[in-house]
């Protein structure tokens, strides 16, 4: 029934626009969009946990790379047509901003500002600095079907609402003990975001791109040829992944990660997961 609506507005529309009134149909779009429930209410709603930090923890440095944001990338665009490279930043930000606040964290950004940093220097930066943990903050595009919708007259945005949810990648390229605690901060990441409220994307549009972790829902192995593998998953000399926050092709999870307590939510997660996975580690000298 959702798809047969969405088909009927997306025939109106085009029709509107394409007789010149396109004024009319921004409107038309904004006052006629379905509401849906939002992903994460079979769940409950997203909600901050409380980070639980072991007395010997120590500081441990995170490298926070906002993804995109390299000379000529800025990623893919969300369904209200916003570049990937300026959600990150912001996303990035937060989660600095939140891990220094427990005092248990330092944290360097890869990038800041409208500066454009290569991929390699990122890596290059975050290895001299000793960081203990490489996390690369994306949003993902997936099963895109030709839907759009008109977020501004005369701006067009591509809809799909069939692949929600967050993914986390790791890599199973370099020695066992590095690959180790990849998969243990990926599962660890993932285990966490759930308990927040935050849904797992389930991967059928990925096919054989990455595989499914055995354990846990979310998590995935990079799988592309050796030659198109990503650079930040194998090449980082400490424990790296990367989140798919979430489908940015979806208005509904753009819609919450339009609030500052999705974004503070995500933050705790992550702040939880990096003890799960670093309490027993050895600090970076």
């Amino acid at each position: 029934m959702l798809k047969e609506t969405l088909l009927a507005r997306r025939s109106l529309l085009l029709g509107l626009t394409g007789m010149g009134f396109t004024t009319a149909a921004f409107f038309l779009e904004r006052n006629t969009r379905p509401r849906v429930n939002v992903w994460p209410e079979a769940l409950g709603r997203i909600h901050g946990i409380s980070p639980v930090i072991p007395a010997d923890f120590g500081i441990r440095r995170v490298f926070v790379d906002p993804g995109h944001g390299a000379p000529n990338n800025p990623g893919n665009e969300s369904c209200e047509c916003r570049d990937e490279q300026d959600f990150t930043l912001e996303v990035a930000k937060n989660v600095a901003e939140f891990l220094r606040r427990t005092g248990r964290f330092d944290v360097k950004l890869s990038r800041d500002g409208d500066e454009r940093v290569a991929y390699p220097a990122r890596v290059e930066a975050a290895t001299a600095w000793g960081a203990d943990v490489f996390l690369s903050i994306h949003s993902d595009i997936r099963g895109q079907t030709g839907e759009t919708q008109i977020v501004a007259p005369a701006k067009v945005c591509r809809v799909n609402l069939s692949a929600p949810g967050f993914s986390v990648l790791f890599s199973e390229d370099g020695d066992a003990p590095l690959v180790a605690a990849r998969r243990k901060l990926a599962r660890r990441t993932a285990r966490r975001m759930h308990e927040a409220g935050f849904g797992a994307y389930a991967g059928a549009e990925y096919g054989s791109l990455y595989e499914n972790d055995s354990e846990e829902p979310g998590v995935f192995m990079d799988r592309h040829a050796f030659d198109k593998r990503i650079f930040v998953l194998w090449k980082p000399p400490m424990p790296s992944v990367i989140v798919e926050t979430h489908h940015a092709l979806d208005p509904r999870e753009v819609r919450l990660w339009a609030d500052k307590s999705t974004h503070d939510a995500f933050a705790a997660a992550l702040a939880t997961a990096f003890a799960d996975a670093l309490a027993t580690a050895p600090k970076a000298p």
